[in-house]
């Protein structure tokens, strides 16, 4: 009920603002970063009063259940609607299909290790790292993730670091995020999103490769 709360705000603040579905879309995204990191883009300050209620509802969405793509959910409902597919044909791989690849790829660290380590080349929306997060709760995690579209880099470390961000009890996070085709540059072509983040709700450090000039 509360994904389908998440469309209804999307569409009232896409109709009301008069914006194109992924501008829309672009610009929430945006200003959920902003929570986090504390700036956003200037030409979408005015959004902001108006995009609360999104927000809102996407926290208490992460609250409820912090592993799951709810912002995946969200754009691949704005697709359908719109009858329009991104350019790359892109398909999101379903959150309990997520849970089954994890389970057959992990390996099995030692007894007493407190990390574990998850490296996803086309990391999407974050459904899998989501997942793998799921699964080690209370370990230090470190997630090397990369993809080709900036928007599935920016998308993928809001979902993560909002789901440790509001769930204390999930752990550490060390959290790479790379952009590029991994067949010609096998690291990614650059840094996209690095993000240190402990327990107490700090984060350590951070390089926004978008607001780079």
């Amino acid at each position: 009920m509360k994904n389908e709360n998440l469309f209804k705000l999307y569409e009232e603040f896409k109709n009301s603002n008069k914006l194109k579905y992924q501008e829309a879309f672009e610009i929430i995204l945006d200003l959920l970063k902003g929570n986090i990191t504390g700036k956003s883009l200037k030409k979408n300050e005015k959004y902001e009063m108006a995009s609360l209620p999104i927000a809102e509802t996407y926290i208490d969405l992460v609250i409820e259940n912090p592993f799951e793509d709810h912002l995946g959910k969200l754009y691949q409902e704005i697709i359908e609607k719109n009858g329009k597919k991104p350019l790359s044909s892109q398909f999101f791989t379903p959150f309990p299909i997520s849970k089954i690849l994890v389970g057959l790829t992990q390996t099995k660290a030692p007894k007493n290790s407190s990390w574990k380590r998850f490296n996803d080349p086309c990391a999407g929306f974050g459904a899998l790292p989501l997942a793998f997060c799921e699964d080690n709760q209370g370990k230090t995690v470190e997630l090397i993730l990369n993809d080709t579209d900036p928007l599935c880099c920016e998308v993928s470390m809001i979902q993560i670091l909002f789901s440790f961000i509001l769930r204390k009890e999930i752990g550490n996070l060390k959290l790479i995020i790379t952009r590029g085709d991994i067949l010609k540059s096998p690291f990614g072509e650059e840094i996209y999103y690095s993000f240190g983040y402990n327990s107490r709700t700090e984060i350590l450090f951070t390089l926004l490769g978008r607001d780079k000039p």
